[in-house]
């Protein structure tokens, strides 16, 4: 009998490589439903973890900072 995970793990802010098995993610193929997305500032950390896709994004403003939070965070 197999059992099958389904999850999305969020890593944020990851400044070094981080062994996915010790900390308790389940590999391999079947988990191929699951998603693991990691943020950092460190393109070394995304070629260490071997990532799928890495993705530059730049850092927002003061000002875009607010207002993305304003606009999500209602009264």
């Amino acid at each position: 009998m197999f059992i099958y995970y389904r999850f999305l793990f969020i890593l944020d802010d990851v400044w070094e490589k981080i062994d996915l098995h010790s900390v308790g993610i389940p590999q391999g193929d079947g988990q191929a439903n699951c998603k693991i997305v990691l943020t950092t500032r460190n393109l070394d950390v995304c070629r260490e973890m071997m990532t799928d896709k890495a993705l530059k994004m730049e850092l927002l403003t003061e000002e875009e900072s607010w207002s993305l939070f304003a606009q999500n965070a209602g009264n």
